[in-house]
Formats: C-alpha cells, structure tokens, sequence
C-alpha cells in the first residue's frame, strides 16, 4: 500500500518510464509534436492510474540485450527490403522489422515492433503475401518444449494488420515438430505443421487476408502414416496450392520422398505421388522453387566422386529434362550446395571446400538452362586464400549476375572473422580475385551474412559482436566494389553486449548503490556500480560506471561494507601483469572512488578473501600459502587500511600463530572481531575460532593468541555456513554444526573473549531438527531465516532478544508455503520493527523458470495471510540482492526473460523494484480469517494485450470470474461457477470480450468470487 507522498512519486515515475517505452514500441513511425504531447500526456495519467491500482513495477537497472537474426527477409514490390530479426529492446524477446531501399537507406524512423508483448517471440517464417503485405509465423513462449504458435500480418509502413499480437493458430510442441508457412493467392497463408511423435500426421491450417481460419480451427489434416515420415519441406505451387515434399519409410524400400500436391481445399491434385518413385536418382530428393511454375529436384549422393544430380518438373509432376544432370562437386563440402536460379531457367551452384581445419575454397558453377555446366574444369574459384571459409550466401540478378558473401576466419571459430563479398558479371568474370573483398574486418564476432542481388548492385547484413556491442549491419555494394555506406557497414540496430550478475546492494543516504559483474568487454569479467535514488533514477552513466579501468579483465568483487560518511569500502582483485592483485577501494554516495587509480594494493595470491569495517578502519583478511623448509604452512593474514595506507607490515600481518596440519580458511571480519574455520586435518575436525585484535594487530587483553572456539562441539565436527554481526559491541554469530543433525547454533562473544551464551552456544531450533541458517539480520537482536526440513523444505523466521530467547513462539514463523523449493533468500529488517522475506521459487517445478516472492512478517512474527509476487517474468529470476532504507527497501535480482539458448546460456540482467513496508500488511481486506481466496492478483499490471489473474486458494471452491468496464458492464466472464482447487491457480485475459472482439485502452474491473467469498480489483489495458 502507498500511503505517503514520496513513495507515490516513487511508483509514479517509474511507471511513466514504462509507459513511455510501450509507446514507442507501439509507433514505428516519427510522431508529430501534436502526438508526442498527446501520448505523454497519455503516460502521465496513465502513470496516476497505475499509483491508484497500487502495482508494482520492476525496472532494469542493467538490461542484457540479444539480437537474434536468422536471415529473415522479403523483397518489397516498391524495390524495397525488409529485414526481421528477434530483439530483446523492450526487456524480453520480441520481433522487429527494418524496411531498406536498395541503397541501404531506411524507410522506416525506427524499426517497428512486429510482435511486442511478454514473454519469447521466435521467427519461423517470413513471407510475402499476394495483396503486397508481409506475414510472420513466430513461437510464443515456446521457449523449452512447447508454446503457442502465431502469425502476424503488417503493411509495408510497418502497420500490424491482425491486431496488437496477431492470431494464434496452434499449440505445440518443438519435439519433431516442423513448420512451414507460405503465401494463399487470396493475400492470406497456409501454414503446415509435422508432429509425428504426437499424432503421426501432417497438419494444415489457412488464414484469410483478414487472418480468419479457412480450414477448421484445429487444422486439417493433409497427410498421414503411421510408420516412420518427416515433412522436407513445403512450396507454394504458384496457382493458389501447396507442394508438400515428405520423406517417408516404404516396407522393404526405406525412405523415399514423397511429393505431394494440394488444391487450397487441401485436396490431392493430380498424381499421388506427383513424381513416381524411380524417376529420378537415388531415394531421396530436395525440392527448390524454379521460374515460371518450374521447380527443381536435386540431391548430393554419398557415394564419390562427389557430385549433385538435378532435374527439373512441371506443376503436373513432369519431367522437363530428358535425364538427371549430374554436376561434378570436387572433394568434399563443408555444407549443401546454394543454388539460385537464373532467368533463362538455369542454374547456379555455389559451395565451400574444405581443404584442412583451417582452409577452404569457394567454387560456383553456372548451369544452362538444360543444367549443363557453362565453365569447364569444374566451375570457378572465388577465393583461395588461406582461411576457413563458412556460412555462405549466394543471390543472382535478372541479368545472371551473380553475388556471394561469407565469413573468413583462421580458424573454425566465429571470433575476428571477416565478412567477404564477391562479385561475377554476367560474362563470368571474377571481380576480386584470390580473397574477395572485404565489407566488414572489425575486429569482433561476426554471423550469419545475407548477400541479396538487387538491380545493379547487391545489399548485404549480418549480426556481429565488438567488445562492447552486439548489432545488426548492412552494407551495400556496386559491381565495382563501391561503397554505398559507412566502412564497415552501417547499424540496422546495435545494443549493449554481455551479461551480468548482481554483487551487491547497499543502502545510502541518497539511496542505494549496486555492484555487479559485467562481460560487456569481450566476455571478460569487469565490475561496475550504479546510484540509485528514491525514485530508482539512475545517478551515474547508463548502464553503471566501470570501476577499473586499466584492465581488460579478470576483475571479481570479493565483498564490500558500509562505512561512515555514505561510503562504500570494497575489496576487489583485478589482474596486475601475469598475477592477480587484491585492492581496495572506497566509492562515495556520488560515485566517486576516493583512493587514486586502483586503490590501495593490499597483496597477490590470495585465498578466501574478505574485507571488514571497524567505524572508518577497514580490514582485510585472508589465506596464505608458504613453504617453510620443503613444507606446506597456511596462514591466516591481515591488514588494516586507513585513509588508503596500510598500516601493518607489507603482505600483512600473521593473525594466528602458524601449525602443523592446520588449514585456517573463510575468514570474516566484524569490528576487531577476526573469525575462521580451524580445519584440522589430523583430527577430522573443523571448528570455528575467533580472535579480537587491537589496531596494531595484537591480540586484545585477555585473548589466547590462538584465539577461542565459537562452539565447544564434540570430536570430528564439522562446522559450517558462519554469520557474524556486533550486537553493542559484542560478537554474534550464527553457525551450523554436523554433531546437531547439521542444525544451526547461536553465540555471543563478549570484547573481552567471555562467551556469553555458554561453552555450546544455543539453539536455532528444536533438537533434532535441520536448521541451517539462510540469512541473518543483527540488530539489537538477531533475526534468522533458516530452512527447516521436515517432510518438505520451509523457510522459518526466528527473533532472539539480546540474551538469546526466542520471540517468535518454539517454531518461529513458518515463511513460504511447504513443498516449494526456494532459492537465494534475503531477509530485510525495516525502521519499523517489520521484516520482509524474500526468495525465488519455481511453482510449476521448472529450474529454469524462477520467480521472485516477497512475505511481510511483523515485529511480533505474525506473517502476511499471503505470499506477494515481485516478479514473474519468462525465465529465472534469482540470487535476490535487497537494502532497507528506514521503511522501504530497493530489491535486485539476476534476470534472465531476455532469454536462453538450448545449451542454457542465459542473457541476465539485472532488475530492481521498490518496495514500502507501512505496517499494513495483515489487515489487507482479501485477507481476512476464514477467507478461502487467501491472495489475488494480475500480472502484468499495466498490460498488452493480455494479463494473468492468478489466485490462491486455501480451499478447493466453485469459482466466478468477470471482467466489467467502468460503466458497470459486464464485458467477459473467463469462469462461471467453476470447480477450481486449492493452491496456485490462474487465468489469462487476452484483452477481448466474449465475443472476440478486441476492447479499447482503459481501466477495467474485475470480479472474483468462490462461493459466497467476493473480491474485486482494478487493472489498466495500456496499447
């Protein structure tokens, strides 16, 4: 709940923000300054509206951006190109487009946003129609095993046809499945799907230019087998029908393709096969579009000397040679042939030979129209050099000219490679000779050339990754090798390249500060930091401020404390030559690092670093190995920095007298307090001990210089997983220990080395039970968050006063709903007495689809009746980072809805959220006693189009759903008296009322009820 003026300010210039984006994803075109003032305006009240709902929004504080291209093209019948690709500029994966002239230039102000809506969009297909509009097929959350599968139709201003998010034609699953789209006669698509492991048959579905279904809503079926079959591939015919090339398995004959051709009724027309079984080579063919309603067969046999044989067939399955052609292929191939057809009717062939691991050659053969070769000696040789040549594109214009691109490299790898051109006239002349010539050497990752012939010259694009960019370019060439754009290719779209991960969040005094690693320069490691104020406005440089900058790399946060005077002291190690060094640093509530260049150089080789404060003295401590005649010693060192002096002996100080067989490890600092894991390798034992020195780095009076046991455990313990705090002036630590069923002890420890709360310390929970210590706050008590294992995992608060009794009942407070697995959980203490528990979990079970919670829990240790969403978006959100500010606290987490790739790479970023604890938490209305809706909410709130009303029930319960306008309409009812049961549940609104009919922007209400139990809300549709 919002209940003063600064967190309205807070929620309401965030939202605005996100409005604003949303606009201009929702207008391609440049806007007038008549419509720029109206949709601001538009943004403010909507922004007003969405303080009034009381959501909550996250927002990126370092967004992870991924341009995905696939070489999706059409050529416009304005002498245009429009390229698609998957962008990730509004958050998650999304589809844009880019309209060029054949000169390179936009036609577009900026690129339009073909599909933007939450979750992963995937190009299949991209098609022009026959009334000179475009279509793409995309995937639609599809981003594991299955999602729904839609097209979407725009104009060539880049104006979506069929609604905000097109039209959903099936749900599938990527297991076998196959998909092809092309183009009706009637300016609509068919669409043809393959999922033999599901229903062995080949399904079909049409849509009108209006996007309605011709064909019934649940496709139809156009082939089927129950043996062994996978659809090839699918071609328009031309005169309104379809050619399906199927592979299939024939008893006693193996596989054999199997082409078909269908009417736009979806019925077989003419033979069935359209070419009979042995007309042509070998079992198998691949099937290609000719000209004038001719299309080509052609297939490379496994048998040497490597060669392709060719036909070519009419639309009634004729044979228009009087035999294969076979074309001799050298050696070997790197990959299929490129073939283009010329407009005589021939052909040409381009292919990569390779002639070692880093060598190849480029060949093109051009083929007349009856498919003889037209150069001798086996064709031409485009490029010779010695590179490995890959990913090669071929096109050839209305005059036979022909134009190649492809990637050189020295190696197989896609690092420094090079994008290569060449060109040969209609004569069969070889313009650039030996190498080709070069449109991009940046040094950088480059992928996936497109070379397209276009009049009297040739447009290129490709993706590539610089050290600090991951972008879209083109280029366009003459045949004189001229250069219609910049050198090395201009932008089609570019943003920021790498990933991150959160460190760090501390409250300051003007807000809070972030620390992350950052892989933006060339996959390298360097850490950055961003101010954030109240407002969660950005006070240092979009996308955070580096903080070494004479480094490449190999830069790692080995922690960071607060200091007096809004300061932050960290303790970082950055390579210095050939070895890693350690420093510290001190950055302000500015931003400002307040130790020249990289700070102080606190030493090299370090193990198990950690970095402490003791009011404006910071400490560092850490393991050192040492040879003492031909043996093995560790220590355990010290330092002491102030004012960016260290004050003790260069390499530190010896904290602990050295022994035998000892390993001290894992050291952490609080105060004066120096505390480690004695790992006695002789005995088996590993027990944590702790030292209080003064500021020369003695032992404090009173102190064995050995230090004392935090817990006197019995023999061959292990103690693990330390948090340490200082409770007026005394040490407070929370340990776990293997002899107490690997439960969680406390104890206190008092300067002068007296431990106040016995030899044994206390217990976290009950004996018996596993409790292991997930987060602790000190204050002046310590709170506890444990995880207690019973017949399934929970979260358990506990609250001991200063002398060590528990407050929050025998079994503290149970947090998060049994059952649920959860990861990486934050406990904050607010200036009210209020504490907030946050984790991410995976309720349907998927590791890589984590959300993020949040539970309210009173001074007493009442908890909120209901788990509170944060975030949901596609993919993980994880390894949660929060600081409390008095009554409100910044939240940041790993996010990943920017995607993930099949061998689970993940492009995180990092997003934030402001939350504000006012004390009201258990007297929400919807949470009443007794009450069998124990939560409720929509997500996205604002939404476009379409939003998911999630509920959760104590209780299994007949269940009503409405949605109403503000007028007291009843516009959609998505349940009616439905039997839903106890737990999570949802429903998703796709923005439409019940008679599929889209509804206008504005605030709609809704009502839940379950039995006699009503609830209602309040939710904005934003286009």
């Amino acid at each position: 709940m919002l209940n003063n003026s600064k967190d309205v300010d807070n929620q309401k210039n965030l939202f605005i923000r996100v409005a604003a984006k949303r606009i201009y994803a929702c207008s391609p075109m440049k806007l007038t300054v008549e419509e720029t003032m109206r949709k601001c305006f538009l943004a403010v009240l909507f922004g007003l509206l969405f303080v009034a709902l009381g959501a909550t929004e996250s927002a990126p504080v370092r967004q992870a951006w991924n341009i995905s291209w696939g070489k999706h093209y059409v050529k416009t019948s304005d002498a245009c190109i429009i390229v698609a690709w998957e962008d990730t500029q509004y958050g998650d994966v999304d589809i844009l487009a880019m309209k060029y002239n054949s000169s390179g230039q936009p036609q577009w102000t900026v690129p339009a946003p073909i599909v933007v809506k939450p979750g992963i969009q995937k190009i299949k297909h991209f098609v022009a129609t026959s009334d000179n509009n475009f279509a793409i097929t995309y995937m639609d959350e599809g981003f594991v095993s299955e999602g729904n599968f839609c097209t979407q139709k725009f104009n060539a201003n880049g104006q979506r046809l069929w609604g905000e998010t097109g039209v959903q034609v099936a749900q599938i699953t990527y297991r076998s499945m196959k998909t092809y789209c092309v183009p009706t006669s009637t300016g609509g698509v068919f669409i043809v799907f393959s999922q033999s492991d599901t229903n062995n048959s080949i399904s079909g579905y049409q849509l009108d230019s209006s996007g309605n279904s011709i064909w019934p809503a649940d496709g139809l079926a156009l082939f089927s087998q129950t043996s062994y079959y996978t659809l090839r591939n699918v071609l328009s015919d031309g005169a309104g029908g379809l050619l399906l090339n199927i592979y299939k398995e024939v008893s006693g004959s193996g596989v054999q393709s199997h082409l078909l051709r269908l009417s736009a009724a979806g019925t077989v027309i003419g033979t069935n096969p359209l070419v009979p079984v042995g007309s042509f080579p070998g079992d198998t063919y691949y099937l290609s579009q000719g000209i004038a309603g001719q299309f080509i067969l052609y297939n490379i046999p496994a048998d040497y000397p490597l060669h392709i044989d060719l036909q070519k067939i009419d639309l009634q399955g004729n044979l228009l040679l009087p035999a294969a052609v076979s074309i001799p292929l050298n050696s070997d191939l790197a990959a299929t042939p490129q073939l283009a057809s010329t407009a005589d009717g021939g052909l040409v062939l381009a292919w990569i030979e390779p002639l070692s691991s880093t060598q190849a050659e480029v060949w093109v053969q051009k083929l007349d129209s009856a498919y003889n070769a037209v150069w001798p000696q086996g064709g031409k040789i485009v490029s010779s050099v010695d590179f490995n040549h890959k990913n090669l594109s071929l096109s050839v214009n209305e005059n036979d000219a022909i134009w190649l691109t492809w990637l050189d490299s020295t190696t197989n790898q896609y690092s420094q490679s090079t994008v290569i051109a060449q060109y040969i006239s209609p004569e069969g002349i070889v313009a650039w000779p030996e190498s080709g010539k070069t449109i991009s050497s940046l040094e950088q990752s480059k992928y996936d050339p497109l070379c397209l012939a276009f009049g009297d010259r040739a447009v290129f694009f490709w993706k590539d990754f610089s050290d600090t960019q991951n972008s879209l370019r083109q280029q366009v060439l003459s045949p004189s090798g001229t250069e219609y754009l910049a050198e090395n290719g201009e932008i089609v779209n570019s943003h920021l390249a790498g990933i991150a991960t959160i460190e760090e969040v501390f409250a300051m005094d003007n807000g809070y500060i972030l620390f992350w690693r950052d892989y933006r320069h060339n996959g390298n490691s360097i850490l950055y930091y961003q101010l954030l104020d109240f407002q969660m406005n950005p006070l240092l440089e979009e996308n955070g401020r580096r903080l070494a900058q004479s480094t490449e790399g190999g830069v790692y946060l080995f922690g960071a404390q607060r200091l007096n005077g809004n300061r932050i002291a960290i303790l970082y190690r950055a390579p210095n030559g050939d070895v890693d060094t350690y420093y510290v640093q001190v950055v302000d509530g500015s931003g400002n690092l307040l130790y020249p260049g990289m700070g102080t150089n606190v030493g090299e080789w370090f193990v198990h670093p950690c970095i402490g404060a003791d009011g404006e003295d910071i400490y560092v401590s850490w393991t050192k190995e040492d040879y003492y005649d031909g043996a093995t010693q560790f220590e355990l060192r010290g330092q002491r920095i102030v004012d960016n002096q260290a004050m003790w002996e260069a390499g530190g100080k010896i904290i602990v007298p050295v022994e035998t067989a000892i390993y001290p490890g894992y050291p952490q600092i609080q105060g004066g307090y120096f505390t480690w894991l004695r790992q006695d390798s002789q005995n088996n034992e590993q027990r944590y001990y702790t030292l209080r020195l003064d500021t020369n780095g003695e032992p404090e009076t009173g102190w064995p210089a050995a230090g004392i046991p935090l817990i006197e455990g019995s023999p061959m313990e292990t103690q693990f997983n330390l948090f340490s705090g200082i409770i007026d002036g005394n040490l407070a630590v929370v340990l776990g220990c293997s002899n107490d069923n690997y439960g969680s002890r406390i104890q206190k420890v008092s300067p002068e080395g007296v431990k106040l709360w016995g030899v044994s310390g206390k217990r976290l929970a009950d004996p018996g039970v596993y409790a292991t210590a997930m987060d602790v706050v000190f204050d002046n008590g310590i709170a506890c968050l444990y995880q207690e294992l019973h017949a399934a995992d929970i979260l358990v608060l506990q609250n001991f006063d200063a002398d060590g009794n528990p407050h929050f009942g025998v079994t503290g407070t149970y947090v998060c709903t049994p059952g649920n697995s959860f990861l990486y959980p934050k406990l904050l203490k607010f200036q009210n007495g209020w504490y907030s528990v946050l984790w991410n979990t995976t309720f349907d079970g998927l590791w890589y689809n984590d959300d993020l919670y949040q539970r309210y829990i009173s001074p007493t240790g009442l908890a909120a009746p209901a788990e509170k969403l944060l975030c949901n978006a596609s993919f993980t959100q994880t390894k949660v980072k929060a600081a409390a500010n008095w009554n409100s606290a910044l939240v940041a987490w790993n996010d990943d809805r920017a995607g993930m790739l099949p061998d689970q790479y993940a492009y995180t970023g990092i997003y934030a959220t402001h939350v504000y604890c006012d004390g009201s938490a258990l007297s929400d209305p919807e949470n009443s006693p007794g009450a069998i809706v124990l939560s409720y909410n929509n997500y996205p709130n604002p939404f476009n189009p379409s939003t998911t009303m999630s509920f959760l029930l104590k209780e299994t319960g007949r269940l009503s759903l409405n949605i109403y306008n503000l007028k007291g309409q009843k516009v959609r009812t998505l349940a009616n008296e439905e039997l839903y049961f106890a737990g999570t549940n949802s429903l998703i609104w796709n923005g439409q009322d019940d008679n599929n009919h889209n509804l206008p922007s504005g605030v709609y209400l809704y009502s839940l009820q379950v039995d006699k139990e009503k609830h209602s809300g309040k939710m904005l549709m934003l286009k």
